[in-house]
C-alpha cells in the first residue's frame, strides 16, 4: 500500500496514484474519485482496509478502500455533522480511522477519529442523545461483516 507516480508522468513532476499490493493480486491501482486526478494511500490494517486521500485541483476527500470498493468517508459520517473529512491517515484493526477534517462551521482544520458504529447512523444518533458516548465493544465490531457508518469527532 502506498502511492507512485503514474507511468506517463514527466521527469521531476509529482502525479501520484494509490496502490495496494497483495500476494494474491499483485499491484492494484486504487483510482481517485470522479474528477479527482490523484490519490494516495496512507494506512492499512490487518483486514486489508486501506485509507487515504483522493484529490484534484479543487477538491480533496478522505477515502476507505475495502473489498474492491473505494468509499468517500464523508458519505459514512453522522448526518448533520459539520465535519468534512479531508484526509485519512491511518486505520487500526478495529476499523477506527484517524485523520484531519475541516469544520464547515468555523473553517478550522481539526483532527478526527472515526469509529465504526453497529447498525449505522440511525442507532448512533439515538444513543442517549449523544452519539459520541456510544461504544461498540471489540467483540461486536469484529463480527460485523462490513463497515458501518461513522461518528465524526472533533
Amino acid at each position: 500500500m502506498g502511492f507512485v507516480n503514474l507511468p506517463d508522468t514527466k521527469a521531476g513532476a509529482f502525479n501520484p496514484v494509490a496502490f495496494l499490493w497483495t500476494q494474491e493480486g499483485g499491484i492494484q491501482k486504487l483510482l481517485p474519485f470522479g474528477e479527482d486526478t490523484n490519490d494516495w494511500a496512507w494506512g492499512i490494517n490487518a483486514q486489508g482496509q486501506v485509507v487515504g486521500q483522493s484529490f484534484g485541483a479543487s477538491s480533496a476527500r478522505a477515502f476507505l478502500y475495502q473489498g474492491g470498493v473505494m468509499t468517500d468517508l464523508n458519505t459514512l459520517i453522522q448526518p448533520g455533522s459539520s465535519l468534512y473529512l479531508v484526509l485519512a491517515n491511518d486505520i487500526n484493526d478495529s476499523g477506527e480511522i484517524v485523520g484531519y477534517a475541516t469544520d464547515t462551521n468555523s473553517n478550522a482544520t481539526v483532527a478526527f477519529l472515526a469509529v465504526p458504529v453497529y447498525g449505522g447512523n440511525g442507532d448512533a444518533a439515538n444513543a442517549e442523545g449523544n452519539s459520541r458516548t456510544m461504544i461498540v465493544p471489540d467483540s461486536v465490531r469484529r463480527q460485523m461483516p462490513g463497515f458501518g457508518r461513522f461518528l465524526g469527532s472533533k
